[in-house]
C-alpha cells in the first residue's frame, strides 16, 4: 500500500526518536496549527513554527516534550504500569512503537501503542489526581481531540482508546472514532503549516550562512542580522 504509514519501532524518548521528530510537527502539538475563532494564525501557530525552525537550524529538540517538570516525569514513570493495566482491561497485548509518519514524512505522531493487530491505537494519559477526577466525572471534553484525530489520520486506523490512569483512582477508558471532516481540515492546515515551515527554514539558512561567512571573514563574532520590515 503506497499510502500505508511508516511505523518506526524504536523506543519512545530514545536518541533515534528525538532525532526523527526534530523539526517536524508532531500530533501532541497539532492543536497549535488550528485556527481560533478570532485568528487564522494565532500566536501559538507562529511560536510553534519558529520552535521547529530553531530545531532544524540548531539540531536540537525544544518544546514541552523535552522538559523535566515533575508532572511530566511522573506521567512518564507511570506509563508502563498504565499500559499493563490497559492490557488486563481489554485482554489483549499492546504493541509499542516509536514514531509513525505518513509516506511524505512531513509530520508524525507517537501513539502509546497499537492494539488488535494495528487496527486501533492507544493514547495513555497519567494525570494528577484532580485531572483524573475530572476525567471520571466529566469525561474527556476536547483537550486531546486534535491530537487523537491526528493520530488516527496518520496511523490509518478506525479507533483510538483513551486510557486515563492513576494508581490511586479508577481508570478512564474512552473510545474515539474518526471524524473525517475534521481530518480534512487538519490535513489542509498541516500542509499550509509545513509549507511555511519549509520557506522560513530557507530564510533562516540564508541568514545563518551570511552570519557564519561574516564571522569567518572577521575572525570574530559576526555582526548581528539586520531585519528589514516592509
Amino acid at each position: 500500500m503506497t499510502n500505508a504509514p511508516i511505523i518506526l519501532t524504536y523506543p519512545q524518548r530514545s536518541d533515534e526518536w528525538f532525532i526523527d521528530r526534530r523539526g517536524i510537527p508532531t500530533a501532541s502539538m497539532f492543536d497549535a496549527v488550528m485556527p481560533t475563532r478570532s485568528e487564522k494564525y494565532p500566536d501559538k501557530w507562529w511560536n510553534y513554527l519558529y520552535q521547529l525552525v530553531a530545531e532544524r537550524m540548531l539540531d536540537e529538540n525544544f518544546g514541552k516534550n523535552v522538559g523535566h517538570l515533575k508532572a511530566v516525569q511522573d506521567g512518564i514513570e507511570r506509563e508502563d504500569p498504565a499500559r499493563n493495566a490497559f492490557e488486563r482491561h481489554i485482554g489483549s497485548a499492546v504493541e509499542q512503537v516509536g514514531l509513525v509518519m505518513p509516506p511524505h514524512k512531513r509530520y508524525a505522531c507517537s501513539p502509546d501503542g497499537f492494539v488488535f493487530g494495528r487496527r486501533h491505537i492507544l493514547e495513555i494519559k497519567c494525570p494528577t489526581e484532580p485531572t483524573e477526577m475530572r476525567y471520571l466525572l466529566q469525561g474527556l471534553k476536547s483537550e486531546y481531540w486534535t491530537q487523537i484525530q491526528g493520530q488516527l489520520m496518520i496511523c490509518a486506523v478506525d479507533k483510538a482508546h483513551f486510557w486515563g490512569w492513576h494508581p490511586r483512582m479508577p481508570p478512564v477508558h474512552i473510545e474515539i472514532g474518526r471524524d473525517e471532516s475534521f481530518m480534512a481540515l487538519l490535513s489542509s492546515r498541516l500542509q499550509e503549516f509545513c509549507d511555511k515551515l519549509d520557506s522560513e527554514t530557507v530564510r533562516a539558512e540564508k541568514l545563518f550562512d551570511e552570519w557564519r561567512e561574516d564571522e569567518n571573514r572577521q575572525g570574530r563574532m559576526g555582526n548581528p542580522c539586520t531585519i528589514s520590515r516592509n
